[in-house]
């Protein structure tokens, strides 16, 4: 175990140490370099790099319409709209204005083919389902319009019936619309 703690200790003092001339073997160069004389030249690019176009200095639009480039509308200095009005001109190009088929809503699902005698089993399910329910409500509906007309109806209908026909038990013969029976 101690042995691979010396190894590692060794590893990082090597490395520290090299990283640290490595650092001291850079600026002795850099001053090296200017205790000669020379002065650090700049890079050729930032010397000669001249202002990015601006909104004034791009080409019209129409440009992008009939295949131009829209290279020039991503320069630093263009105005965002400016670019987006050229995006859109590039997106409308006809060979660009491509829908994907991949899209799951490119397509029209409004205008589906009939499936014709076809009765699937979901389809026999749900109209079990229905039928079912229609039939319980028709049901209801039944007991409802019962108990309604049933308690419309009078109670006493029965005593009106017995007292429309005489009394039951014979009594009263002078009757004149039942006439007489003692003859």
């Amino acid at each position: 175990m101690s042995e691979q703690r010396d190894y590692e200790e060794s590893f990082l003092a090597r490395w520290s140490r090299r990283k640290l001339g490595q650092q001291e073997d850079d600026a002795e160069a850099g001053e090296r370099a200017l205790s000669e004389g020379a002065e650090p030249e700049p890079p050729a690019e930032e010397a000669a790099q001249p202002e990015p176009p601006g909104d004034a200095d791009m080409p019209p639009l129409e440009s992008v319409d009939a295949g131009g480039s829209v290279e020039p509308f991503f320069s630093p200095r263009v105005s965002s709209g400016l670019r987006r009005a050229a995006l859109r001109r590039l997106f409308r190009r006809p060979e660009l204005n491509v829908i994907d088929g991949l899209d799951d809503y490119a397509a029209d699902y409004r205008h589906f083919t009939p499936l014709g005698d076809i009765v699937t089993a979901d389809m026999r399910y749900h109209l079990e389902r229905a039928r079912a329910k229609l039939a319980e409500q028709l049901q209801a509906d039944d007991a409802q319009q019962a108990e309604a007309a049933e308690s419309k109806r009078p109670d006493n209908i029965d005593n009106d019936k017995e007292t429309a026909a005489g009394p039951s038990d014979g009594g009263d013969n002078n009757d004149p619309e039942r006439g007489s029976h003692e003859a």
